[in-house]
């Protein structure tokens, strides 16, 4: 069975920034790294090999589809997924996410429909995000009483003892964003049953803000810390918000691409919307189209018009072809062009992170960044200082 293997190369004095190197089987990867939506690729439409390693194939599910997909000889989630595969290469990672979009249990043959699928298809069984369990259990506001919550925590118990019926690949645990006396309880569950990956699903929020930080992150880490297993986990980002602009700026700062600094390994994409301002499409409808661009040496997102100077604006450094990204300003091509254009450039910066890193100067090579600001060089230094703190109390704890 590949077990996986986490080799801490060096963890960072100020933040939480580390460079690791992931084991699984024949399979490694360093990190800081960024996932990428692989299914975008085409035979013209190819990243830079040094920005590949990592895949994220993203499904959306249901009770009604998983019992209709197990009646066909092609179903849609299994083409969906081995399409992706098919473009991915033999030494990189796959991780398939699965969202589950129902309040209910899962039903024992979807159950075991869904984790042959995960199980046959990524390097890590994923435990399936539940985004409507979450919103009932937060729209309930029982709390651990809630029987939302008991129903995420039973659908979490049974999909891991399923998994472990095939007990041949390592289980990724999800996190869902709720308050941390809530997610300890499925921390814990996944702790107890020796996992060791984790996925924190944002669900559209941002990394850097004071619940996520407090409910989400420095808790999970803190425990992390006070069980001594921090150079046994492996943690990666999805769906984080990419962060919003300020009134006197131009650009968006990159708060999920800084998310690497509070822990994380891998950073992911972000695959679902928050609701948008009524007015949202009336104002589309009177502008010029644009793309979103991810500035790797301001660390931000900037839009820009496509008119003669877009392919002048867009990164030299790329495997894309920057005339054809700039003369297809349909909002397919522009959905698709941002996805491999940023994910290929956050991976590029990724990389020139691991020996900042390693030279602990890592806040030095991010703070002349203009889109990392006072308030996020603060995060960092404090969600660090709060995760050690947690460690040293544990050693109080022991030597009592």
């Amino acid at each position: 069975m590949p077990k996986l293997n986490v080799k801490v190369d060096t963890f960072d004095d100020s933040s939480l920034f580390a460079h690791k190197t992931i084991q699984l089987g024949s399979k490694s990867i360093e990190t800081p790294a960024k996932a990428l939506q692989i299914d975008e690729t085409t035979q013209t439409d190819q990243v830079l090999d040094d920005a590949r390693g990592a895949n994220e194939i993203y499904v959306s599910t249901n009770p009604g589809k998983l019992s209709k997909a197990q009646e066909e000889f092609k179903p849609n989630i299994k083409k969906n997924i081995g399409r992706a595969l098919n473009k991915a290469n033999d030494d990189e990672f796959n991780f398939v996410f699965a969202q589950f979009g129902s309040e209910r249990r899962f039903e024992d043959d979807n159950l075991d429909f869904l984790v042959d699928t995960i199980y046959s298809t990524s390097d890590f069984v994923t435990v399936p995000l539940m985004s409507d369990l979450v919103s009932a259990i937060e729209d309930d506001g029982s709390g651990a009483s809630s029987i939302y919550f008991k129903t995420y925590r039973e659908n979490v118990k049974r999909f891991i003892e399923t998994a472990e019926q095939i007990s041949s690949k390592p289980i990724m645990g999800t996190l869902p964003q709720l308050p941390w006396g809530l997610t300890n309880k499925i921390v814990e569950l996944y702790l107890d049953k020796g996992i060791r990956a984790f996925c924190f699903d944002f669900n559209g929020r941002t990394v850097t803000a004071q619940f996520q930080l407090s409910n989400m992150v420095v808790p999970l880490l803190r425990e992390i810390g006070r069980r001594k297993l921090q150079e046994e986990v492996f943690f990666y980002c999805l769906n984080a918000n990419r962060g919003r602009s300020s009134n006197d700026a131009n650009f968006v700062p990159a708060r999920d691409f800084i998310s690497l600094g509070f822990g994380f390994d891998l950073v992911g994409d972000k695959h679902m919307s928050l609701p948008l301002p009524a007015d949202f499409y009336d104002k589309m409808g009177d502008s010029d189209p644009e793309i979103r661009l991810f500035d790797k040496d301001g660390y931000y997102y900037q839009n820009h018009e496509y008119d003669g100077d877009l392919t002048d604006q867009l990164p030299t450094e790329t495997g894309l072809d920057r005339d054809r990204i700039a003369s297809n300003p349909s909002d397919h091509h522009r959905s698709k062009f941002e996805k491999l254009l940023n994910g290929e450039q956050q991976a590029l910066e990724a990389t020139d992170l691991r020996p900042a890193i390693d030279e602990y100067r890592v806040l030095d090579h991010i703070e002349p960044k203009a889109g990392v600001d006072n308030t996020v060089l603060s995060n960092l230094q404090s969600s660090k200082q709060e995760f050690d703190d947690g460690r040293k109390q544990k050693r109080l704890n022991d030597l009592w």
